[in-house]
């Protein structure tokens, strides 16, 4: 992935500033759940574990959601 985990917009989608319309509901759900787990813990620890989980998630299935994350980073 060309994506470094310390851009931005990765937090920015966990916390729901973000709001992108994926192809697959999977991502979606994804980053609802964090984003529901950060505000309930709103540490910068909690952020970087969303943020690496995040990251793996779609680095794992970047196939599938390689022209979703090439709107949001571009």
């Amino acid at each position: 992935m060309t994506v470094p985990k310390n851009h931005p917009k990765w937090s920015q989608m966990i916390e729901g500033k973000i709001i992108y319309q994926f192809k697959s509901i999977a991502a979606s759900m994804l980053l609802s759940r964090l984003g529901r787990e950060y505000k309930n813990e709103p540490t910068p620890e909690k952020m970087n574990m969303s943020v690496d989980e995040a990251y793996s998630f779609f680095e794992r299935y970047e196939m599938l959601y390689k022209e979703d994350l090439n709107k949001i980073f571009q």
